[in-house]
C-alpha cells in the first residue's frame, strides 16, 4: 500500500505553498505558467499527487502541454527538469539553472521512441543550490533519494512525497526535507516494492509514532529510526534479515520488539537508550547480536527465546542484555539456569539483573566467568562454578543479594574486583583452591562474611586465615 504525505511547513500560508490547480491556473499563458512552476505540464489538473507519464512522439512533442526537450539521445530536459537514462530508467540528474524557478513536479514516467523510461531515482546533487525552488512532488516511482539531492534550496518549504521514496532517503541527503517530515508526520506506511530502510532514513523524526513496513523489506539500515523518541511500534515484516547498528538507538517511546523469525544479525547499539523498552523476544535464527545492542534499557523486563542453547552463545560471547530481569524460554520463565554443555564461555553483562533467577548450574569446559555475569541477580540463592574455571570477572555476582552458597573450584587462580560485592545473604562459601585465588579489591565488602564460613582445604587454613579478605570471614574450616 503506498501513502502519500503532502507537508507544509507555512500552512497559515497555504495557497503559495500548496500545488494549486483549477481555472484560473489553466487560463495562464503556457510561456508564464512554465516560467512560474519550472514546468509545463497540466494533465493532472484535480489532483497533485497523480502520477505523471510524459509520451513523446516521433517530432519531439509532448503531450499534455508537457515541454520537452532532447539534450543527447540520453539525457531530456522535461518541463525544465533534467532527466538521464540509466539501465533503462531514468534519473533526475539537474535542472534549467537558466530558467527553472518555483514549483517541481517529478515525472512518473516517460513513454519515448518506443519505450517506457520509469523514474526511480533523484540522483546527487540533482537539485543542489536550486535556490529558487520552492515545493516539490516526487512520484511513488522514486526509491532513491542521492546524496545532496535537495542540498542549499533555502526555498523549499513543500514536499509531496510517497513514502516509497522517504524509505530510501540517507540523513545528510535533505536536511530542509528532514525539517518538514521530522516534526509533523505522526505514522508511515512503506510502500511495496522497497527492500531496504536506508542509513540514517528517519533519524530524529521526533514526532513519528508509528511505521509499518512492508513485507519485501529484508534490512533496517545504520542509525535509520535513530532518537524517534516518539516512536512508539514497529511492524517488522517476516521478510527482514538484519537491522543495522544504531538503528533504534534513542527511541526513547518504544515499548515492544518483536523480532521476527529469519532475523539472523543485531548490529551493535540496535536499541540502545530504549527506556520504555519493556520486553523484547529474540528468535532461533540470530546468530549476531552487537556489543551494547541493548545498553541503557532500564526498563526492559523480559526476554523471549525458543532455543536457550543458541542464546547462550549469543549472550555469553556478546553481552547483548543488561536489565533483563525475567528470561522466557517458550513461554515458560526460566528460574532454575542450567547452562547447556556445548557452551564455552560466559561473558560480560550475560545476566546481569535477571532477578527471576534463582539457581545456575554452570558446565565443564567453561574456563572464565565475564564481568558482571550474574549481577544484581537478586533471586540467585546458590552457584557452583566447576572445576576448569580460572578467573571470576569483575563484579560477576555484585549485589546478589539472596546468594547464600558459592562453590569456588580449585582451578580458580583470579578473582576480581567486588565480585560479590553486597551480597548480604552470603553465609558459606566452599574454596577447593589450595593456593589463595588473587582477589582483587571489595571483593567480598559490604556482604555478610563477618558471619558466615569459609570452607577450604585443611592443609591450607592458615594461610587463608592470614590472607585479606579471606580473613575476614568469622569461620573458616576444612571442607568435609
Amino acid at each position: 500500500m503506498k501513502q502519500i504525505f503532502l507537508i507544509s511547513l507555512l500552512i497559515a500560508m497555504l495557497l503559495p505553498l500548496t500545488i494549486s490547480c483549477g481555472k484560473d491556473e489553466a487560463e495562464q499563458p503556457s510561456e508564464q505558467k512554465n516560467n512560474q512552476d519550472g514546468q509545463g505540464g497540466q494533465d493532472d489538473q484535480g489532483d497533485s499527487t497523480a502520477p505523471i507519464i510524459v509520451t513523446v512522439d516521433e517530432n519531439g512533442n509532448a503531450d499534455g502541454g508537457h515541454h520537452f526537450v532532447n539534450i543527447d539521445g540520453e539525457s531530456f530536459y522535461i518541463d525544465k527538469i533534467k532527466y538521464s537514462v540509466t539501465d533503462g530508467n531514468l534519473i533526475v540528474t539537474g535542472y534549467d539553472k537558466d530558467t527553472f524557478a518555483g514549483r517541481a513536479k517529478i515525472i512518473s514516467q516517460l513513454n519515448y521512441a518506443g519505450h517506457e523510461l520509469h523514474v526511480i531515482e533523484i540522483g546527487e546533487y540533482a537539485f543542489g543550490e536550486c535556490t529558487v525552488l520552492t515545493s516539490v512532488t516526487i512520484p511513488s516511482s522514486v526509491i532513491h533519494i542521492g546524496y545532496g539531492a535537495f542540498e542549499g534550496c533555502t526555498s523549499l518549504t513543500s514536499v509531496t512525497i510517497n513514502s516509497n521514496s522517504i524509505a530510501a532517503m540517507n540523513y545528510s541527503n535533505s536536511p530542509n526535507l528532514r525539517e518538514i517530515f521530522g516534526k509533523q508526520v505522526k505514522s508511515y506506511i512503506i510502500g511495496e516494492g522497497v527492500t531496504k530502510i536506508g542509513e540514517w532514513a528517519f533519524a530524529y523524526y521526533t514526532g513519528l509514532t508509528s511505521v509499518t513496513l512492508p513485507e519485501g523489506v529484508n534490512s533496517i539500515g545504520r542509525y535509520a529510526f535513530f532518537k524517534c523518541t516518539g516512536l512508539t511500534s514497529v511492524m517488522t515484516p517476516s521478510s527482514v534479515t538484519n537491522i543495522g547498528e544504531s538503528a533504534f538507538d534513542g527511541c526513547t517511546g518504544l515499548t515492544y520488539v518483536t523480532i521476527p523469525e529469519g532475523v539472523t544479525s543485531i548490529g551493535k547499539s540496535a536499541f540502545q537508550d530504549c527506556k520504555g523498552l519493556r520486553s523484547v523476544a529474540i528468535p532461533s535464527s540470530i546468530t549476531s547480536i552487537g556489543n551494547s545492542a541493548f545498553y541503557g534499557c532500564m526498563g526492559l523486563t523480559s526476554v523471549h527465546i525458543t532455543n536457550l542453547e543458541a542464546w547462550c552463545k549469543i549472550a555469553f560471547e556478546e553481552n547483548p542484555l543488561h536489565y533483563a530481569h525475567h528470561l522466557y524460554l517458550n513461554g515458560q520463565e526460566i528460574k532454575d539456569l542450567v547452562i547447556p554443555s556445548s557452551v564455552t564461555s560466559i561473558g560480560m553483562y550475560s545476566f546481569d539483573g535477571c532477578s527471576g533467577l534463582t539457581s545456575a548450574t554452570i558446565p565443564m569446559g567453561i574456563t572464565s566467568i565475564g564481568k558482571n555475569a550474574f549481577a544484581d541477580c537478586t533471586g540467585l540463592t546458590s552457584v557452583t562454578i566447576p572445576e576448569g574455571v580460572n578467573s571470576i570477572g569483575e563484579m560477576a555476582f555484585y549485589g546478589c543479594t539472596g546468594l547464600t552458597s558459592v562453590t569456588i573450584p580449585s582451578s580458580v587462580t583470579s578473582i576480581e574486583d567486588l565480585v560479590f560485592y553486597n551480597s548480604k545473604g552470603l553465609t558459606n562459601v566452599y574454596c577447593y583452591a589450595e593456593k589463595v585465588p588473587n582477589t582483587g579489591s571489595g571483593a567480598f565488602d559490604n556482604s555478610t562474611i563477618a558471619n558466615g564460613t569459609l570452607h577450604v582445604p585443611s592443609s591450607v587454613i592458615y594461610t587463608y586465615r592470614k590472607k585479606s579478605p579471606w580473613s575476614g570471614f568469622r569461620t573458616i574450616v576444612a571442607i568435609q
